[in-house]
C-alpha cells in the first residue's frame, strides 16, 4: 500500500506468522476459511471444463480421487496442524523475499 515500507510489510508477515504459532487460530476462525475453500473448490468445479481441470491436476499430482476425499481431509485439519505447518514451512530460515519495483522506486 500507498505509504508503507516494504520492511514494515514484511514485518507485518512475520508478526502474523508469529502470532499463529503463539495464538492458535481458534474454531470458529478454522470453521470460517473451511467454507471459504470449499466454496472456491465447488464454484471451481461447476462446469465441465472445471471439473476436468481440477481431475486432471489431481491425477497430475498424485490421483484423481484426492477430488473425492477432498472435503473430509479439509475437515480434519486442526489448529495444533496449522501451528506445525507455520513452524515447520514458514519460520525465516525457510524464507525467501524478493522486492520489485518499477525504475527508481523503492
Amino acid at each position: 500500500r500507498h505509504g508503507v515500507s516494504l520492511t514494515e510489510v514484511e514485518n507485518a508477515l512475520e508478526g502474523e506468522l508469529q502470532r499463529l504459532v503463539d495464538e492458535p487460530l481458534g474454531d470458529a476462525e478454522i470453521d470460517k476459511a473451511r467454507r471459504q475453500i470449499s466454496t472456491s473448490m465447488l464454484r471451481g468445479i461447476r462446469t465441465n471444463s472445471g471439473l476436468a481441470r481440477m481431475l486432471s491436476i489431481y491425477q497430475v499430482i498424485g490421483d484423481w480421487k484426492y477430488l473425492v476425499t477432498y472435503e473430509d481431509q479439509l475437515n480434519s485439519v486442526t489448529s495444533d496442524d496449522l501451528k506445525k505447518v507455520v513452524t515447520t514451512y514458514l519460520h525465516k530460515a525457510n524464507r525467501t523475499v524478493a522486492t520489485l519495483s518499477r525504475g527508481g522506486e523503492e
